[in-house]
């Protein structure tokens, strides 16, 4: 009979350390383990921001590049070709008129067939 109260007892004193271990774990274990959660949420937050910063400063890299390109290349070109284009206009210009010349001198001539055959 002993045996069996002091087995209950024991059991009673388990039963009594169960309750101290959830009482522990609702609020000293759930505390640090929420502690925890916070300082990783704080560091996974201070990353995305510093992942937004690089993200940010490679836009603004990209559209200085894209800058240059239009100042430094595209400007030149259109310049060189607008420059190129009025210089063929103007060629082209005075080989009509030495075309037309050239036509007068020729029907002029006697004994010249029109420029027309």
């Amino acid at each position: 009979m002993e045996l069996y109260q002091e087995q209950g007892l024991d059991v009673i004193k388990g039963a009594l350390r169960a309750e101290d271990n959830v009482a522990y774990a609702r609020t000293g274990l759930l505390t640090d383990l929420d502690a925890t959660v916070k300082l990783y949420e704080a560091e996974a937050k201070s990353r995305i921001q510093s992942f937004q910063r690089l993200e940010i400063g490679f836009f603004v890299v990209g559209l200085l590049i894209l800058i240059g390109e239009v100042l430094f290349i595209f400007q030149p070109m259109v310049r060189m070709i607008v420059m190129k284009t009025g210089a063929l206009e103007k060629t082209n210009t005075e080989l009509v008129k030495l075309s037309q010349k050239l036509v007068e001198k020729h029907s002029s001539r006697p004994g010249s067939r029109p420029a027309s055959q």
